[in-house]
């Protein structure tokens, strides 16, 4: 188990390990599995006593949710893990590069931080001891992957922004081996209604992460994307960490992954190719985590947005809104879905002074023709903890930074009626914000819909 999981096996190792794991004592198995030396205290908090969950369930959904990347073969973090855990074997009665003895406390670090990619000799200091000093390094690309407790405790209704990957001193940090640089994504998805089911949609773009960019050589570089080469230079050849320009774009796999707030892994999937597209699924009513994905065989990278949706069912004639679409401009504004899909864009940061076309469905109207009022507002959602609380019991509003407001006539059909709008935003200082639209019918309730958006 732990030759293939090195070689990147990653389903013959874990089919090795389970076979080994059946074999050994079950309480050195149980411990094998146990990712409590990995969570922070509330993550292992909720592991001792999960609510709605027994220990064993929760242990299978923390894996479960884990995994680095649901598009490769494989759960590579459980592997990792295992290969970490049977590591120390291999070095009982050795003596580290620094000289010290093998010992619980590197067990523990190897257990959280991996294994050893390289090592440095450190000159010695002038009038020194002469001691030699060895720094050692993990793998450059390493970063903290695993689900925050908000993911494993309500997966449906985990926030956006707060699960990404962490290079901010992790308690725990990997680099799975088909893909060592996980990187932030950039995606947009929303729900919508179709028959009673529901339908999202994920629009993704190739991630803006600083480190994929700085650690990658630039297409235009190279003659096969329409660059250069200087005279007689010749490329570095990068270590096998570092993505290669090779097959960027045409080797780029995408997929959309939900989840059931359960945790069980019984995923609906859609998958894509390519750097930029918009994935659609259907599901039932009711709670989820999604998970945008990208990955590039090729260049050994991958790239992922996970947040939680949840969306109840609703009443066929009770009037609701589908979430905003925020869309790239086109020659006109888009009369249907099917229009509007392909201008999705790829991620929900905005640029300040800049113009954008919103859309969305209205459900539920009937065939009155009964006037629809609506509103569209902008407003600034950044501030202190005590200010948002302010906020929230109607103590402290900020005036909006752009409202819309207008009246059309209500549909003569049944059915998911789409609607779009122009939006040209006004000079913004950088930061968080919600676009809300809300709808008013005479004498019905007043109903809304948010999209938190950043502005760089």
């Amino acid at each position: 188990g732990y030759v293939l999981h090195r070689s990147g096996d990653v389903v013959a190792s874990l089919e090795a390990f389970s076979r080994a794991l059946g074999a050994m004592d079950p309480e050195r198995a149980s411990a094998w599995r146990d990712p409590y030396p990995l969570l922070e205290y509330p993550a292992s908090r909720w592991l001792r006593r999960p609510e709605g969950l027994d220990e064993a369930e929760a242990v299978g959904r923390f894996w479960r949710l884990a995994d680095p990347l649901f598009l490769t073969p494989g759960n590579e973090r459980l592997s990792e893990h295992f290969a970490r855990s049977f590591a120390p074997t291999l070095y009982d009665d050795t003596a580290l590069t620094m000289g010290l003895p093998w010992s619980r406390s590197f067990e523990q670090l190897l257990i959280r931080y991996g294994f050893i990619a390289g090592w440095e000799q450190v000159p010695p200091d002038m009038g020194g001891t002469g001691i030699r000093k060895v720094v050692e390094h993990h793998h450059p690309e390493s970063r903290g992957l695993l689900p925050p407790f908000e993911a494993l405790e309500n997966p449906a209704g985990l926030p956006e922004g707060v699960w990404v990957p962490d290079d901010e001193r992790p308690r725990t940090a990997s680099a799975p081996v088909r893909a060592p640089l996980i990187a932030e994504g950039q995606a947009q998805s929303a729900v919508l209604r179709r028959d009673g089911d529901l339908l999202i949609l994920a629009s993704y773009g190739v991630p803006t992460d600083t480190v994929l960019h700085q650690r990658r050589v630039r297409p235009d570089s190279f003659p096969e994307f329409g660059g250069f080469l200087e005279p007689n230079r010749v490329p570095a050849r990068r270590p096998l960490w570092e993505p290669s320009v090779e097959g960027f774009f045409p080797d780029t796999l995408s997929g959309a992954f939900l989840l059931a707030d359960t945790g069980t892994w019984a995923p609906l999937v859609a998958f894509g190719s390519g750097g930029r597209g918009v994935l659609r699924l259907t599901a039932p009513p009711g709670g989820f985590l999604l998970s945008v994905e990208q990955w590039c065989p090729t260049e050994r990278w991958g790239a992922r947005v996970r947040h939680g949706i949840r969306a109840e069912a609703v009443p066929f004639d009770v009037p609701h809104l589908s979430d905003l679409l925020l869309l790239d401009l086109g020659d006109g504004l888009p009369t249907s879905l099917s229009e509007a899909t392909p201008r999705m864009r790829p991620s929900t940061e905005l640029f300040s002074e800049g113009s954008l076309t919103v859309g969305w469905e209205v459900y539920g109207l009937g065939r009155r023709r009964e006037p629809l009022t609506f509103s569209l507002s902008l407003v600034e959602e950044g501030g202190s903890l005590v200010r948002r609380a302010l906020k929230r019991i109607g103590l402290f509003q900020k005036d909006p930074v752009l409202t819309l407001t207008w009246v059309e006539e209500g549909s003569s059909e049944l059915g998911p009626r789409f609607q779009a709008i122009d939006v040209e935003l006004p000079a913004l200082e950088p930061g968080r914000y919600v676009l809300r639209l809300e709808m008013e019918i005479p004498y019905r309730s007043k109903v809304m819909t948010n999209r938190r958006i950043t502005v760089s």
